[in-house]
């Protein structure tokens, strides 16, 4: 069994978007978030987070378009996140 791979209906709220400095992400069926990737432009990953426990501390990235990775044990999910500053 594989990890579903999903790009358009999120089972994960990710708020706000656009972000400044902080990121909130809650799931919208009880799954356990095991990673967070944020990824640049480029395809490098600039953030990475294990166990999201309330937020996640953005303020470090410059303003920008990249592509936020959710995963669960069950499910991952790719969505594009707006930073401003």
């Amino acid at each position: 069994v594989g990890i579903q791979t999903n790009n358009f209906d999120s089972e994960f709220l990710i708020y706000p978007n656009p972000a400044t400095n902080k990121l909130f992400i809650t799931s919208n069926n009880g799954l356990k978030i095991e990673t967070v990737n944020i990824y640049n432009q480029f395809g490098q990953i600039v953030l990475k987070r294990n166990e999201i426990r309330e937020n996640i501390d953005i303020s470090t990235l410059v303003q920008g378009i990249y592509i936020i990775e959710v995963t669960s044990d069950k499910l991952k999910v790719r969505e594009k996140l707006k930073i401003e500053k």
